[in-house]
């Protein structure tokens, strides 16, 4: 089986934050609490409107 490599060097903040928007909707569709991942979506997004959006991650 070949191998597939999905790094996370690179990726944004504005890039995690909709991935965490959607685990949000979805946990939230399901029932399960969020509240965690409200709170650290809100930090995220305190950064990005702080300027820090667009900076990369490195892993």
């Amino acid at each position: 089986m070949d191998q597939v490599v999905y790094p996370g060097e690179g990726t944004t903040l504005i890039s995690n934050m909709t991935s965490m928007e959607h685990i949000i909707h979805v946990s939230e569709h399901h029932g399960i609490d969020s509240s965690i991942l409200n709170a650290a979506k809100a930090i995220a997004q305190r950064a990005i409107h702080a300027g820090y959006g667009e900076i990369a991650s490195h892993a």
